[in-house]
């Protein structure tokens, strides 16, 4: 029952299998659910020595459901009621934050009662002065109780609240005894929760909430204590805005309640309604509306209005004989005292109107609204209203500002955590292809842009090295050519959102309205551009470009390395090999038998599909596999004819004294049992250590098999090479026993398959 929510009525408890004796001589069972909107909240159980009725089970039914219903009803009172003290606390903080009460004396009121009310150790508002290095505390006993070494110690980089302060983002600690930046400054202290009060786009302080009880902060804390930071935020920046405006004087004082509500709006709809609206029934003018620019459609539409003639003009199109056209394209300011007799404007869209004021709002230098104001009345507007109307346009920036930052927070954060995955990949990656591959993938997963390019400067030209989700017009670009072109000349992001206006741009897609490139560098020089394109006209956000950015420095750092990378392998590789030709030289009939050992190998290596890693190292250990016959007296090597049994022990030695001389070199280090072991055979009957079959390692494997092609059709002092033919005869012969028989018949394979021009390797 407890398990299914479903009642039970058992008339005769010997019947049913489910049955556990408690008390002995029970006849029959009810058991019942306590049910409340669906949750189980537990059981009722009634055994009895007697027959039960139906009835009985009908009566506790109803019991359960009683029961459940009346726990869930305190379970919602007391879930209703932290609500409403929760807002009860933070109503009082709002009406305590618009008084003229100190704000400390505001702030140390309410956190010494949530402290009191929630049993909490400690609440303090700390604010942190950049220019000087150091916190100023508003409210909470935290300075009181840190001694100077402490308090320098949580200025400079410690603590829960420095760690808020730096990433900008709520810091929950359920156990600050597992943290290692915690610093420990009441005793009981066991949670945290560090708070960033915001004041704009900029990280102004910290609420910081430290409690005596394990894991003690939910969501729900978050949430409430976020708002109290958002209040306190509206007030530091209140209070810097109104220290700007008392050097302003009267002419600013009545948009100081304006000034006020815009803070405290975060929805962008609500924000246009109630300006309009306090403009008019505050300030007293006759109609005031907010239109946002559609430069793609050409209009301006209608975001707000409030005053008299409403619902006039919904759609204006961008006309530059209209008011709303002539600021859009112009971006200055508008004021007409007689509309009728203006010049400057054709069309008129409300009859009666005489003077007006146009105030453009501008995102970054293009106009994104307009604000109207007007008058039936002729000269009805002021410089002085010019000048408040123009402060009301850049208040509402701020809060516009304000509320994209706060929506982008989350995005924010969860790029930067896509960004730090991207590093993880490009970390891994060991080639230029591999880095263009994952930024490809990451730029389709982050947005699902709808183009994206990468392009290479080679020399005086831009080469396409990657396209999504096609290649496009353009394979090849001139330096200064189109927007791609432009960034890699002069090495500066740009962001269009209307490619039509731009005289640089060239057209890659059909159907393209915005673009956005921004330059890769790799060691302070341009490497090439980082492209992105879109058939919607003004997509691109800074956010993107700050992505994109993002993007390319982390490619341009990984392609530097990885070009570090190379040079090193390749200048290690050079001197392995000129080593490799050294010990050659002490025996002229095995000149070029190391490369062409490593050709043969790194060939039968990349059939049986060996990684990147694998091939380098065994074309390594082809180079030095005979390095341990510089220890082979050369008359030994040169011998013209049989070896004596003395000779050959001494031969069979070079594998191990190979081994030895490369575990010395760190980085030959892990190809030392390579080289040891390449005169294994699959029968064990190999030297020096009679391994067989898969004991011996992959790579020596494939090196016996390349050793002795290559030994088969070269000439020696003691016989001349033999044919191709008779080589593979020899091989074909060993599978199995001295050669491992899978590995044998691919490299077969490839030789009866004129994969190489043997007359080329022995040159």
């Amino acid at each position: 029952v407890a398990r299914y929510g479903r009642g039970v009525f058992i008339p005769d408890v010997t019947k049913d299998h489910r049955y556990v004796e408690v008390v002995k001589g029970i006849k029959g069972e009810i058991v019942v659910p306590i049910l409340g909107d669906g949750e189980i909240y537990g059981i009722i159980n009634l055994e009895s020595f007697s027959e039960l009725s139906y009835d009985d089970y009908e009566i506790l039914s109803i019991l359960g459901r009683q029961i459940g219903m009346a726990l869930r009803k305190e379970r919602l009172f007391k879930s209703v009621a932290e609500e409403a003290r929760r807002f009860k606390t933070l109503y009082e903080l709002s009406l305590g934050l618009s008084s003229p009460e100190a704000l400390e004396d505001v702030l140390d009121k309410v956190c010494k009662r949530i402290e009191k009310e929630r049993g909490y150790v400690n609440i303090s508002v700390a604010i942190y002065d950049r220019k000087r290095v150091s916190w100023r505390l508003l409210a909470g006993r935290v300075k009181s109780k840190l001694s100077e070494e402490t308090f320098k110690k949580l200025e400079s980089a410690g603590g829960v609240v420095s760690k808020a302060l730096r990433e900008g983002a709520v810091v929950n600690v359920p156990d600050v005894r597992k943290v290692g930046y915690y610093i420990e400054v009441f005793e009981e202290t066991l949670s945290e929760l560090a708070v960033p009060i915001y004041v704009g786009d900029r990280i102004e302080g910290v609420l910081d909430v430290e409690s005596p009880r394990l894991n003690d902060f939910s969501k729900e804390d978050e949430e409430f204590f976020e708002s109290i930071a958002n209040m306190i935020g509206l007030v530091l920046a209140r209070e810097r805005l109104l220290e700007d405006l008392r050097t302003q004087g009267r002419k600013l004082e009545s948009l100081l309640h304006i000034s006020r509500r815009l803070m405290l709006i975060n929805d962008e709809d609500e924000l246009y309604g109630y300006l309009c609206k306090a403009l008019a029934e505050s300030l007293g003018y006759k109609r005031v509306a907010y239109r946002k620019v559609d430069w793609e459609r050409g209009i301006a539409f209608l975001k707000g209005e409030a005053g008299e003639w409403l619902g006039v003009g919904e759609n204006i199109p961008l006309d530059r004989g209209t008011v709303a056209g002539y600021v859009a394209f112009t971006g200055d300011v508008f004021k007409s005292d007689d509309l009728d007799s203006d010049t400057r404007i054709k069309r008129k869209y409300i009859k009666g109107v005489k003077s007006i004021i146009a105030i453009p709002l501008k995102v970054n230098g293009s106009v994104d609204g307009i604000l109207f104001v007007s008058d039936g009345e002729e000269k009805a507007f002021t410089k002085y209203d010019e000048e408040l109307l123009y402060m009301v346009v850049s208040l509402l920036s701020s809060s516009l500002d304000r509320i994209k930052f706060l929506n982008s927070i989350n995005k924010k954060s969860q790029v930067m955590d896509l960004l730090y995955k991207l590093s993880l990949r490009l970390s891994r990656c060991l080639s230029e292809e591999e880095v263009y591959d994952v930024v490809i993938d990451f730029l389709k997963e982050v947005e699902s842009y709808s183009k994206i390019t990468i392009m290479t400067l080679e020399g005086e030209e831009l080469v396409l090295k990657r396209s999504y989700p096609s290649r496009g017009k353009v394979v090849r670009l001139k330096l200064g050519e189109g927007i791609t072109g432009w960034v890699a000349l002069h090495g500066e992001s740009v962001l269009v959102g209307d490619v039509s206006k731009d005289s640089r741009y060239v057209e890659w897609f059909e159907g393209i309205k915005s673009e956005l490139a921004v330059p890769v560098r790799v060691e302070g020089n341009i490497y090439g551009v980082l492209n992105l394109e879109s058939e919607i006209m003004g997509v691109f956000t800074e956010e993107d470009r700050w992505l994109l950015e993002a993007v390319a420095t982390s490619m341009g750092i990984v392609l530097e390395n990885i070009s570090h990378l190379k040079d090193l392998e390749d200048n290690l590789f050079a001197t392995t090999l000129a080593l490799a030709k050294t010990i050659e030289y002490k025996d002229p009939y095995t000149r070029g038998h190391c490369e062409r050992v490593m050709e043969y190998a790194d060939a039968l290596a990349l059939r049986i599909g060996l990684s990147d890693v694998e091939r380098k190292r065994l074309r390594y250990a082809c180079i030095l596999h005979d390095i341990g016959k510089i220890g082979v007296p050369g008359r030994i090597l040169d011998k013209p004819g049989r070896l004596t049994d003395e000779e050959y022990e001494i031969v069979k030695r070079h594998p191990v004294l190979g081994e030895e001389l490369l575990k010395e070199v760190p980085f030959l280090r892990e190809i030392s049992l390579l080289v040891r072991w390449h005169h294994e055979r699959w029968d064990g009957r190999g030297y020096p250590d009679g391994l067989k079959g898969y004991e011996i390692p992959l790579e020596s494997r494939i090196m016996a098999i390349a050793d002795a092609f290559d030994a088969m059709t070269s000439d020696r002092p003691y016989r001349r090479a033999l044919s191709k033919e008779e080589a593979i005869a020899q091989i074909r012969g060993g599978m199995g026993t001295q050669f491992d028989p899978v590995l044998a018949s691919e490299f077969l394979s490839l030789i009866e398959g004129g994969e190489f021009d043997e007359d080329r390797l022995k040159q």
